[in-house]
């Protein structure tokens, strides 16, 4: 990877932090405490149904696919562009913090502690931008798999040509 793609990895991570942190900010702005965590001790079963049976497990498939996709000519076309372990990162970074927001709901729903909520409502937040990110992900290598095709009909039409010419 060149210093640019690291530049704009870290771009990338930057905006859903500071996205995550403008979301949580709002949530804090107008909803006060007692409303705040009273809204997470009535849903905290519903948001782990969401982060833990839904978001990790969608996040890990998606990136097991990838880790599939990297194994064909596909992959090999991602890492000629420089784009595999760019993308890579991307896919097992959501796992990570889907896992950790489980975490934290599942800690949160057995503590008495309220700064803990503080935590938890920027962590949803976070989910938030980087779902977005995940889902914006997914479709750049769709995106990717479409120009990889076109290349490839591109070079077989040449082999052809070449092939009638002899």
């Amino acid at each position: 990877m060149k210093i640019s793609d690291y530049a704009r990895v870290i771009w990338g991570a930057l905006v859903e932090v500071v996205f995550g942190m403008v979301l949580a900010t709002i949530a804090f702005l107008f909803i006060d405490e007692p409303q705040r965590i009273s809204f997470l001790k009535e849903t905290v079963s519903d948001l782990l149904s969401v982060s833990g049976q839904v978001l990790f497990p969608a996040a890990v498939a998606i990136w097991i696919t990838y880790v599939n996709i990297e194994s064909t000519s596909f992959g090999d076309y991602l890492r000629f562009k420089r784009a595999a372990q760019v993308f890579h990162i991307g896919f097992i970074y959501p796992c990570l913090v889907f896992f950790a927001t489980t975490v934290s709901l599942i800690v949160f729903k057995g503590t008495k502690f309220t700064m803990f909520a503080d935590l938890v409502v920027f962590l949803l937040a976070y989910c938030i931008a980087v779902f977005i990110t995940m889902v914006l992900n997914v479709a750049t290598v769709m995106r990717l798999y479409g120009a990889f095709r076109v290349e490839l009909e591109n070079e077989l039409r040449r082999d052809r040509a070449l092939e009638n010419k002899r």
